[in-house]
């Protein structure tokens, strides 16, 4: 495996290089992604914006790799005894886990991993949980949607969900496929004629996770991203599907 690196190291290294060099070059000029727009003028706070949006782009494309497993991480386990060693954090443990790159940490589904450092597989490497980025094996769509019957086809079991959390639904699977990740509260009730996003969110989770055997997975596809609160698809667009 190549160097380890913290997460926001890995980010840098391993993303698109003109994402990050647009990044840095914001963050030069003091409109970084962790800035405030508090008191600052409308262009560098659009400056701040336009950072903010690269750095979730290329953490979810992060959040990609760890899952196919072409980004190998090791980290320690909140639960092991202090002195227990570093472990490697299975490539299917990124359905449910939320990376934090400002500490290198990542949790959820009632996991919590600290001290997370991350390799560059290499050939003859091969990520526990995940096939080796070596041998592809066939696409597996984990998310299929088809419009005109609002059926949406989830790990292979079929749901008919009520028109709005299946337009919600069809939101955030556009948002992964056109590269813009997250989707706005304001979208969200512009769509819903004004009703409450995070009742309508509660709503879309609570009918993926039901009669599912690991509810906890269904329930971290969509995940939540503060200040302000955005609303995004824990997959990949390999793993969806849209039909008419």
């Amino acid at each position: 495996m190549t160097k380890a690196l913290t997460l926001e190291e890995a980010l840098r290294a391993w993303g698109d290089p003109a994402e990050v060099a647009e990044m840095t070059r914001l963050e030069n000029e003091g409109c970084g992604w962790q800035e405030s727009i508090v008191h600052r003028s409308e262009a560098d706070s659009r400056k701040i914006e336009r950072c903010r949006e690269l750095h979730e782009r290329l953490e979810t494309a992060q959040l990609a790799r760890l899952r196919e497993g072409s980004l190998i991480a090791t980290g320690y386990d909140s639960r092991a005894a202090i002195d227990a060693p570093p472990t490697a954090v299975r490539a299917d443990r990124w359905r449910v886990l939320t990376p934090n790159t400002e500490d290198s940490s990542a949790a959820g589904g009632g996991l919590s991993i600290f001290g997370i450092l991350v390799s560059e597989a290499k050939s003859g490497d091969a990520a526990i949980g995940a096939s080796s980025p070596q041998q592809p094996q066939a696409v597996v769509r984990r998310l299929v949607l088809v419009g005109a019957s609002q059926l949406a086809i989830i790990d292979g079991v079929e749901k008919h969900i009520p028109m709005q959390p299946f337009n919600l639904l069809k939101m955030l699977a556009n948002a992964v496929l056109d590269g813009s990740v997250y989707v706005s509260l304001h979208d969200i009730e512009t769509a819903n004629s004004g009703g409450s996003a995070a009742d309508l969110v509660r709503k879309l989770r609570a009918l993926l996770a039901a009669d599912a055997t690991k509810d906890e997975d269904r329930k971290a596809l969509i995940r939540t991203r503060r200040s302000p609160t955005k609303y995004y698809l824990a997959l990949a667009a390999h793993e969806l599907e849209l039909r008419p």
